[in-house]
Order: C-alpha cells, then sequence, then structure tokens
C-alpha cells in the first residue's frame, strides 16, 4: 500500500496573514486617525476586525524549531539595526558593529541549549534578565569606574538581547498562531491589539515631532537672517 503524499505547504500570504494584516491596519488607521492618542480604544478594538479577516483565508504552517532571529546573521542584524532607529537614534557604524559584536557574545549564555525545547517566550526570559542587570546597574556608583563601566555595558546588551526576543515573540505569535485553542486565539488578538495600538501612536508621535521641527525651522531660519 502506498504512502500518502505530503500535504503541501500553505501559501506565505496565507501562512503569515494574521503577521502582515497588522501592519495594514496600522497604515490604515494613521492616514485615517488625526488624533491616535484620544482613541486608543478604538486602536485596541482594531485588532478583532483584523483577526477576523485574517482568520477567513489564514492556514497554517508548522512553527520552526529556531527563533526569527536565529535564522541567520543576516536576520539578525537587521532586526539589531533597528533598534535604536525605532527611537529616531542616528546610525553609528562603531555603535552598531559593537552591539552586533556583543549581541553575538552573549548567545551562548542566554539562549536555551541545542536540541531543548523552546520557551513559551524569548522575551520574559530576556526581560528578567534586562531587569536584573538594570538594577545591578543602579547600585553600582559612578566611582567604581571600571565596575560601572561594565555594568552600563552589560545593561546596554541586555536590552538588545530583550528587542531581538520581542521581535522573535512577536513572529513566533502572529507567524505561527495557535488558532485550535481559545487560549490561542485570544492571545493572537491581544498582541495584534498591542502592536496596532503602539505601532500607530509612535508613527504620529514622530510625525508630529517631525512637522514641529519643521515648523520651527521655518519659523526661526527666516527671523535669525
Amino acid at each position: 500500500m502506498s504512502e500518502a503524499a505530503p500535504q503541501p505547504s500553505a501559501p506565505a500570504w496565507r501562512a503569515f496573514v494574521h503577521l502582515y494584516l497588522p501592519v495594514i491596519t496600522i497604515a490604515f488607521l494613521t492616514l485615517f486617525l488625526p488624533n491616535p492618542f484620544s482613541h486608543r480604544a478604538l486602536l485596541l478594538a482594531s485588532a478583532l476586525p483584523t483577526y477576523f479577516l485574517a482568520s477567513l483565508v489564514h492556514q497554517p504552517r508548522p512553527g520552526p524549531a529556531e527563533r526569527f532571529t536565529r535564522r541567520s546573521h543576516i536576520h539578525h542584524a537587521i532586526v539589531l539595526f533597528t533598534y535604536g532607529r525605532l527611537l529616531g537614534t542616528p546610525f553609528n557604524l562603531f555603535t552598531y558593529l559593537e552591539d552586533l559584536f556583543a549581541s553575538y557574545s552573549v548567545r551562548p549564555i542566554l539562549d536555551r541549549p541545542e536540541g531543548a525545547p523552546p520557551r513559551p517566550s524569548e522575551f520574559f526570559v530576556q526581560a528578567l534578565w534586562t531587569t536584573a542587570t538594570t538594577v545591578a546597574f543602579g547600585l553600582v556608583p559612578p566611582s567604581w569606574k571600571w565596575t560601572w563601566s561594565i555594568m552600563g555595558w552589560t545593561d546596554r546588551i541586555m536590552y538588545r538581547a530583550a528587542y531581538l526576543a520581542l521581535v522573535d515573540d512577536l513572529v513566533r505569535v502572529l507567524g505561527y498562531p495557535q488558532v485550535a485553542s481559545k487560549r490561542g486565539r485570544a492571545l493572537v488578538v491581544a498582541v495584534q491589539a498591542v502592536f496596532i495600538a503602539v505601532s500607530v501612536m509612535w508613527v504620529h508621535f514622530f510625525l508630529v515631532l517631525g512637522m514641529r521641527a519643521q515648523i520651527e525651522k521655518d519659523i526661526v531660519m527666516p527671523m535669525a537672517s
């Protein structure tokens, strides 16, 4: 008796619809919602129709064993590059290369052993590490120059590791959603709600800052001349 042929993998646009459809919602709300800070409930509630529409076409794929930022050096480097850029920090090549080297150097300490089952949440674990190093850094007086510098450098690494873990969790929850259970569906909606609300308010905040800076430039420069 011949074995059954393997089922074809779901197309990417259907498998990852819970991940990219919130991005479309973010773009729509950014364009048509003038003051998102006054409509936070609406931002959170927009996850419900987003999830419903995505569910109409979603076809699951088996989740990969590795984290998103561990799939390749390119994934790791690109995600780390966005750290700081999201807050408007100018890019500095030396600082970026230092962060890249440091993030690789702490992998053996922070990552699970090869072959071990994945953690339920990478971000939760990294957040605990970050909290511990931040508290320890705050307890070290600046007069202890070497210790203070080492703890500050360690704290900086932990924040970047937590950001990488946050992206990993976001991709895992929305890219490979566990929608077979009520708990899994609720988690997807909750993550989409936070993702949409934070992203729209972040975009609006930086757009307002940019417009304000341009207005001040247009007003101050003619007066100075």
